[in-house]
């Protein structure tokens, strides 16, 4: 009997072990399986937080990047684009889109401002098939210059590339000197740039002002004498380190006040360009010695 009891009580005291040993086995693996969970539900949180970020960031760009539809352009922007847009308009008047005769004569041009210490421009070169515009340069910011010449003009005169070249330099020294935007900027264009006109009423009305002033300048007024003479005396304190040119550009303004002189087809010169002939004498050296120029 005693032995009996002994080997119950042993076979109780193992049974309870082997049971517990179970029950910690059991309880150790579901703690390990709730760890490895919580890791795995706080990687996604971090990742749906992430997405969520990105979702945000994607809206907000997009929103922006929309509302920089609306925004009027920078002032180089409106004058390089409305230059385009003139000439376009106006090509039954200006007669740009013809067969032209290929003079070779943008690389001379290039090469001729790269000696003059004009570098990296963009040169562009528009011959015009009509006598009523003359010669001009184009209202641009930045590093493009469009030039414009009338191919009549050039036959008449005989003009050499080195001759058209001192024209389109004289122009550019027109254009650096602001005295084309002073005839072409407005307030209520000045305005604008750089503006926007998102959920807002968006006005055209400065269009046809600056049209208007486009036309005016190109085609029926021209510059005031004070214009002139700033831009001669600009261009010769250039061309006085360079003789030959300087007399080049006399000789052409000699042949420039002869045609105006002799033909009627070219009398409107002098109320665009006033004129040939001061121009002439303010570059003597008469003119220089009497004078503060």
């Amino acid at each position: 009997m005693k032995y009996l009891l002994t080997i119950l009580f042993f076979l109780s005291f193992s049974s309870t072990s082997i049971s517990n040993e179970k029950s910690r086995g059991k309880i150790e693996k579901l703690r390990f399986d709730n760890l490895e969970k919580a890791i795995k539900d706080d990687k996604l949180k971090k990742i749906i937080k992430n997405e969520r970020k990105k979702i945000k960031l994607s809206y907000k760009t997009k929103k922006k990047n929309f509302k920089n539809l609306y925004n009027f352009p920078t002032e180089g922007e409106f004058w390089n684009f409305f230059s385009d847009y003139w000439l376009i308009k106006n090509e039954p008047i200006l007669k740009w889109n013809y067969q032209r005769t290929d003079y070779k004569l943008i690389d001379f041009v290039k090469k001729f401002f790269k000696d003059q210490g004009v570098l990296d421009k963009s040169i562009s070169v528009l011959l015009l098939n009509t006598p009523v515009m003359f010669y001009g340069i184009m209202p641009t910011k930045n590093n493009k210059l469009i030039f414009l010449l009338s191919n009549p003009f050039i036959k008449i005169l005989d003009l050499s590339k080195e001759e058209i070249s001192l024209l389109f330099f004289q122009e550019y020294i027109r254009n650096k000197e602001g005295i084309l935007f002073k005839y072409l900027k407005s307030d209520l264009l000045a305005n604008k740039f750089s503006s926007n006109f998102y959920k807002k009423n968006f006005s055209i009305s400065f269009i046809e002002p600056v049209q208007k002033a486009f036309n005016d300048l190109y085609l029926y007024k021209g510059f005031n004498f004070q214009d002139q003479y700033n831009l001669t005396k600009a261009l010769n304190i250039h061309l006085q380190s360079n003789l030959k040119l300087w007399g080049t550009y006399i000789n052409l303004l000699k042949k420039i006040d002869s045609l105006t002189k002799s033909n009627s087809l070219y009398k409107d010169y002098i109320k665009k360009f006033p004129s040939p002939e001061l121009q002439i004498n303010w570059l003597t050296d008469k003119f220089k010695k009497n004078s503060n120029f």
